[in-house]
């Protein structure tokens, strides 16, 4: 597997600091907007490949049809990620 490049570490990091900072003893599902994202940025496109990768989860709440309604939590394999990258 190839190695994670700056931005795929910037998001992970993001995701984990959002998990930590919300409510902790809960799985948090992060929207992009809620890691600075905004229209037309990179952040959705990284997220997705960082899905394929296996680091990051994706799910739709109940609600269909709504925009954005995208939301990403880390794995196991992406909170080791992070810890490896030695990421506070």
């Amino acid at each position: 597997m190839k190695p994670l490049t700056e931005r795929d570490h910037d998001i992970l990091t993001a995701l984990a600091a959002y998990a930590r900072t919300t409510y902790p003893w809960r799985k948090q599902h992060a929207r992009p907007l809620d890691l600075g994202g905004w229209n037309g940025s990179h952040h959705s496109g990284t997220l997705n490949k960082l899905v394929r990768r296996g680091l990051v989860a994706r799910s739709r709440p109940p609600i269909a049809g709504r925009k954005g309604s995208q939301r990403y939590w880390l794995t196991d394999a992406g909170r080791a990620a992070v810890e490896k990258e030695g990421t506070p």
